[in-house]
């Protein structure tokens, strides 16, 4: 269970500080001296958000990815919660049949 609140992170980050291909419409941070400024972390919050809701395949729809690398990441999330979850529900199963 602890993947399902670590694994959006990563991706997170890249969204806020990747440049230009991981860009998404919660903009993004030059530096980590930023993050101490309230219009820093109202982005970082926002790619946190936009993450995780992509993760959990909700998608609101408030926020989306507009670099190249970034739709490919906001992808690659949705298909590792849907695996990420097929496994944890196979191993209660397994669990349950001992």
């Amino acid at each position: 269970m602890v993947v399902f609140f670590v694994a959006p992170l990563l991706p997170a980050l890249l969204f806020a500080f990747g440049g230009p291909s991981f860009l998404t419409d919660a903009g993004q941070l030059d530096s980590l001296s930023q993050l101490a400024t309230s219009e820093g972390q109202s982005f970082m919050y926002k790619n946190l958000h936009f993450s995780y809701i992509t993760y959990l395949t909700i998608g609101y729809g408030g926020i989306g990815s507009t670099g190249a690398l970034a739709r490919m990441l906001a992808g690659l999330e949705v298909y590792l919660s849907v695996i990420l979850g097929g496994l944890f529900l196979y191993a209660l199963v397994k669990r349950s049949e001992l």
